[in-house]
């Protein structure tokens, strides 16, 4: 499954902390999510011309088709799911 690689991808990168390999697959695509809005906002072109431009971090849920919100909680959110 496509799905499973990446996130495997994305387990085997994160730090080393206890029970990191514990994370749920839901878990590692918010925090991938999450890493993705910030590599965002450092890249020199959004520096440049995206103040003031919002990004918004989101994870759709297929089975519901609900669209989660992510970005909202910033680093408080990210430090939970870590």
């Amino acid at each position: 499954m496509v799905r499973k690689t990446w996130l495997s991808y994305i387990r085997k990168n994160l730090p080393e902390k206890d029970g990191i390999n514990k994370l749920t697959e839901d878990n590692l695509a918010k925090i991938n999510v999450l890493k993705q809005v910030e590599n965002l906002k450092d890249h020199p072109i959004y520096k440049t011309y995206g103040q003031g431009v919002e990004i918004i971090g989101s994870l759709f849920h297929v089975a519901s088709g609900e669209l989660e919100l992510l970005n909202r909680g910033g680093d408080e959110l990210l430090n939970k799911l870590l």
